[in-house]
């Protein structure tokens, strides 16, 4: 059933493959529980909610073979969601994904080892064919590069894609420089390439705070940008700033003092009801982003004993309150007095506010990949963020 005024949607899928049999928990701001169900085989689950309740979506994940590492199981809140929203959650395909593979057909011309990129994997080679290993879904958007040359190139997929037609172009190179640096504070710029629901290339993160950086870009057309600087100042608190737009290539200065807001002053700490923490200086957020990393005490059991719950939230002052989720889920409820737990927590402004943001947050490994298209993302928090 769509979403419409009453409900409430949520769809789970690892890469574009739909997970069905994941538990979801709706419930009420008090707690009470609306609905709790699985996903069906599109990989949704719909209920009838109040504005201002929370959904819960639990991931647990099959325990691989020795020597692999079980993946820890995974919690996801959404807090304060409103009738009608429709909230997608994603996870990078994994080895356990049925795979296929194709060939592309790249210029003659391409020198040495060639890769190409897609949304649903990548595989790299010697011109003029490429294989490519895909898992969950059948591309139709294709980076290629090859000796600080590169293209990217749209196309219909097929088990033979030939782009052999498209021009590899060189590298670009550019200085950035900061202005409006406080004092003991660090910025760093990175430049990020994004099409087509993944990650081009990134310039990486470069120091810009004392000297100008060289940074080298692709030459590319019709794709986007996420332009992310980060400021830390002398005590470990940093905020940092996303702004989405159509790439360019011509990044020259980034005004360190703009875009900021409350800084969360030293390292959250957690209570069996919630988290808290300090802020110092102005800038109202818009929400909280959490994660626990949750080792439980007396489980040996490796599969059993760790888990990751992260919760998104409309601010609401210098605490996050954490939803308590019912007997089916008492498995993931942290306890301080047995439990090992790490937090980290990020404070957020966006264009458009939480409603802006609620929808897509979790379908991207880094947060500030969501900032809207033509909108700035801040995102404030102390020592290392983890997990968002």
């Amino acid at each position: 059933m769509p979403p419409d005024t009453k409900h409430v949607q949520i769809v789970v899928r690892d890469g574009a493959v739909p997970q069905s049999n994941v538990q979801v928990i709706f419930q009420n701001a008090d707690d009470t529980v609306v609905a709790d169900v699985v996903t069906d085989a599109s990989g949704q689950a719909t209920a009838e909610m109040p504005s201002g309740g929370n959904l819960t979506v639990i991931r647990t994940y099959p325990v691989p073979a020795p020597p692999k590492e079980p993946t820890p199981a995974e919690v996801y809140t959404y807090v304060g969601v409103k009738p009608g929203d429709s909230l997608v959650l994603v996870r990078p395909a994994n080895d356990q994904t049925p795979a296929s593979a194709i060939n592309v057909i790249v210029p003659q011309t391409a020198q040495g080892t060639v890769k190409v990129d897609t949304a649903c994997g990548s595989g790299q080679g010697t011109a003029p064919t490429v294989p490519v290993t895909l898992r969950g879904c059948m591309p139709d958007a294709f980076y290629v590069t090859a000796n600080q040359a590169s293209f990217f190139a749209h196309a219909p997929y097929s088990e033979n894609v030939d782009v052999s037609s498209v021009l590899l172009r060189q590298m670009l190179s550019s200085s950035v420089s900061a202005t409006n640096v406080t004092p003991g504070t660090t910025v760093t710029v990175e430049q990020r390439i994004e099409a087509s629901g993944f990650l081009l290339y990134t310039s990486g993160a470069k120091r810009i705070d004392a000297t100008a950086a060289n940074i080298d870009m692709p030459q590319l057309d019709g794709v986007e940008q996420v332009v992310i600087k980060q400021v830390t100042d002398g005590n470990n608190r940093t905020q940092a700033v996303a702004v989405h737009s159509p790439y360019t290539a011509e990044l020259s200065t980034v005004d360190a003092s703009t875009g900021l807001i409350a800084s969360v002053s030293a390292k959250p700490t957690f209570m069996p009801t919630g988290i808290t923490w300090m802020e110092a200086t102005p800038g109202a957020p818009d929400f909280v982003i959490s994660s626990l990393s949750v080792t439980r005490g007396g489980t040996a059991d490796p599969a059993a004993n760790k888990y990751v719950r992260t919760t998104i939230a409309p601010y609401a002052g210098t605490s996050l309150r954490l939803p308590v989720l019912p007997a089916t889920a008492s498995l993931y409820t942290p306890n301080s007095k047995g439990d090992q737990i790490d937090v980290s927590l990020g404070l957020a402004k966006v264009d458009g506010g939480y409603d802006a943001i609620r929808a897509n947050a979790f379908t991207v490994a880094n947060i500030l990949d969501a900032t809207p298209m033509g909108g700035q993302f801040t995102l404030s928090y102390a020592g290392t963020r983890r997990g968002f």
